[in-house]
């Protein structure tokens, strides 16, 4: 009776611990009906998998995950301190070519400056691709100029392809490559709020938060832009069409726009630019082939903070509450945070952060909104626009990429993972002013800032093993008798 007991004891605790062990090695999450990843990226198919689960369309592109490792020289900029400056000394002064991938072109001077190379440089090699539509009327109307009027000069132009079987969404990125070894990234359109003029003459109401990072003698990265991805998206899209909006082009003649000016004083500058020579990692990222799974791996990777700034953070389903996790890239903000690290996030102050934002804070993360009032600090700064994550004062991931379903998954969208802490401080330096002269939302009441380093088991195998222990310790009373 004693083998028997010590048999049946011996199998109940063998089943019990083989059935807790697969809930631990096979450990998904389900967000509705399409939500399914896997939390380990322990090989290159699991590390695809959030962007082929996820993305409404299949891409046209397959754009390798690279990593650049070297010494680069690199100038790290934002708006509206300094993006105005550094943004056109580089542009001003190419030689041999320009490729312009961009969503908006509504500041005048932007085109204005492409036509004066290709006037006094007939052999440069200039071509824009822009997005077939945009969100707002003006923007559309805007741009339709823009383009039109670069075409009339002899610069092609192109617009987003329009085939439901190649994309979904909207031609959001926002690089150029100048000269076939300068690689400029950025947040931000080139219209007035983006890049904005210090002339109080020549400004839009408000200004927005925006970086950006020029690489520059660096062909090996300007050629994989253009390889991979620029040369990819203009052999899909179309030639720009002469049916653009006529009527806007006189806005476009001049190379100043007058707009009034709303709050009572302008932004003061507080940060210049800053150019970094060292050792460094630069690994490109886009949407909808890659930067969503390159995202959620450095949240998953972080040990001490994470900061993030962004226009906004919206749900991947709309029809799915906050509560049941519909976003795979908050899910990892949240266990992020369960695991002791700590985590900034800075929003717009609009109605769309309003859910995400009670929700994160009651979850015990800290968020504030970028203030909307003029200050004696922020001037009419009252608006981010920026796309920015940094991970344990190391990395920074810098994009055109806001934080929802579209951006992830649906449109052409850029960006660039840095691997470098002086890097990373420079953009810190900024989070930290906004995050200090941030609003705290109002409304906000945090219930619940426990943090545990695991999470609860919920899977059913744990159901099963203990049911098997539950019968086991029955057979064993059973022949105890």
């Amino acid at each position: 009776m004693i083998k028997i007991r010590h048999f049946a004891l011996l199998l109940s605790f063998t089943l019990a611990f083989s059935f807790l062990f697969l809930m631990v090695e096979g450990k998904e999450t389900t967000y509705g009906t399409n939500f399914r990843f896997s939390n380990e990226f322990s090989s290159q198919d699991a590390f695809k998998s959030l962007n082929q689960i996820y993305s409404s369309y299949p891409s046209h592109t397959d754009i390798p995950k690279a990593n650049f490792t070297g010494t680069y020289n690199v100038t790290l900029f934002v708006n509206p301190d300094n993006a105005e400056e550094v943004i056109f000394r580089y542009l001003s002064s190419a030689q041999s070519s320009v490729f312009v991938s961009m969503y908006t072109i509504s500041r005048p001077d932007f085109n204005q400056t492409l036509i004066d190379l290709k006037t006094s440089n007939p052999s440069i090699n200039i071509s824009v691709l822009i997005s077939d539509r945009r969100v707002g009327s003006t923007e559309n109307r805007d741009t339709a100029a823009a383009a039109q009027s670069l075409v009339d000069t002899g610069i092609p132009v192109f617009s987003s392809t329009t085939d439901d079987d190649k994309v979904d969404g909207f031609y959001h990125a926002k690089y150029w490559i100048i000269d076939g070894k300068h690689v400029f990234v950025y947040s931000g359109n080139w219209s007035p709020r983006s890049v904005t003029p210090y002339e109080e003459t020549f400004s839009s109401s408000e200004g927005n938060r925006d970086m950006g990072i020029a690489v520059h003698d660096a062909p090996d990265i300007a050629q994989f832009f253009k390889n991979e991805v620029w040369e990819k998206d203009v052999a899909v899209a179309n030639v720009w069409s002469t049916t653009a909006i006529k009527a806007s082009l006189n806005k476009f003649n001049s190379s100043k726009v007058s707009l009034k000016i709303n709050s009572p004083q302008l932004y003061s500058p507080i940060f210049n630019s800053t150019n970094i020579m060292g050792e460094m990692t630069l690994s490109p990222m886009f949407t909808p082939d890659n930067a969503l799974d390159i995202h959620k791996a450095w949240i998953d990777s972080a040990t001490s903070t994470i900061e993030i700034q962004n226009q906004y953070i919206t749900q991947f389903d709309d029809n799915v509450p906050w509560d049941d996790d519909p976003s795979p890239l908050v899910r990892s903000l949240v266990n992020a945070h369960n695991r002791g690290v700590q985590i900034r996030i800075q929003v717009n102050e609009d109605s769309d952060s309003d859910d995400i934002s009670e929700y994160l804070a009651n979850k015990g993360i800290e968020v504030k909104w970028m203030g909307n009032s003029s200050s004696s600090t922020d001037g009419w700064l009252s608006d981010t626009h920026n796309k920015l994550l940094i991970i344990d004062g190391e990395a920074t991931l810098l994009s055109s990429i806001n934080f929802g379903e579209n951006g992830f998954t649906n449109n052409r969208e850029a960006g660039m993972v840095i691997q470098n802490t002086n890097v990373a401080n420079y953009y810190l330096s900024i989070f930290d002013a906004d995050w200090i002269d941030g609003e705290i939302p109002p409304y906000v009441v945090i219930t619940d800032t426990t943090t545990t380093t695991e999470e609860p088991i919920t899977s059913p195998y744990s159901w099963i093993a203990v049911l098997i222990s539950f019968f086991s310790i029955k057979i064993i009373r059973r022949q105890k008798k």
